[in-house]
């Protein structure tokens, strides 16, 4: 991999770790908030159940700037991690994050996951970093500078294309935060490819009668997963799951 552009440095944008590592982060990013979210609640780490052990195959789909993946990097280096993330700036964040940091575990690809029915797709970019979308009900969210929402054109990959492409035989945990599209992945993979995936923990959004959490648990427990769902509060339209087949 080539070494990607590098980011300008910013107090708001970037974390020093103790071991040294520099962690970088677009502006827009709410970055603290993310990095306590992952590094210190360890929020996709929901219980022992779901530890990552030493050689196992991970996905991060909706990787953002790399924080799950640099977290597993750095506490299981055994671990081989595949990311994904669409949007370009936290893609190039992602990219300098693993090779500033030498992170060689860590393999990062510019992608949104689907359903493969497009090769390329509209990403829909949020109110900040953390919450772009290829879903087209955030088209008329608000934007971060208040005005028309800005897009951009990513290529598409799939579940069942990801383990041809990279080999990989079973996942061992994957993490899955991707603004709604959590429900094209999955709904469109073939059952041997959910088969092969031992542990899922992620984002769920509420978005249509068709899309939405109790919708996603049963298609899970239909497909031999046993799963807790969690709602983010009242009135909040997400939440987060875990699952784990049986």
């Amino acid at each position: 991999m080539k070494r990607p552009t590098k980011l300008e440095l910013d107090s708001k944008n970037f974390f020093r770790l103790s071991n040294g590592h520099i962690l970088t982060a677009p502006l827009e990013i709410p970055f603290r908030e993310m990095f306590s979210e992952v590094f210190e609640s360890g929020c996709y780490l929901p219980s022992a159940e779901f530890r990552i052990g030493t050689g196992d195959t991970v996905l991060d789909i909706g990787a953002n700037v790399g924080l799950f993946s640099i977290w597993v990097s750095l506490n299981v280096p055994s671990a081989r991690v595949f990311a994904f993330e669409a949007a370009s700036d936290n893609f190039l964040a992602l990219a300098e994050n693993v090779w500033s940091n030498r992170l060689k575990s860590i393999s990062a690809h510019h992608y949104a996951v689907s359903d493969g029915s497009s090769d390329r797709v509209t990403l829909y970019r949020g109110l900040h970093g953390g919450i772009h979308s290829i879903r087209p009900e955030y088209r008329n969210w608000p934007s971060s500078a208040g005005g028309a929402r800005k897009t951009e054109k990513v290529r598409t990959i799939t579940l069942a294309r990801i383990l041809r492409r990279f080999k990989i035989q079973s996942v061992d945990f994957m993490k899955l935060d991707c603004e709604g599209a959590e429900y094209e992945i999955l709904f469109s993979a073939p059952r041997p490819t959910l088969f092969r995936i031992r542990k899922i923990v992620g984002e769920y959004h509420d978005l249509t009668a068709e899309r939405h959490g109790g919708v996603l648990k049963e298609f899970l427990i239909r497909n031999g997963f046993q799963v807790a769902f969690k709602a983010a509060g009242r009135g909040k339209p997400w939440g987060m799951f875990a699952a784990i087949l049986r």
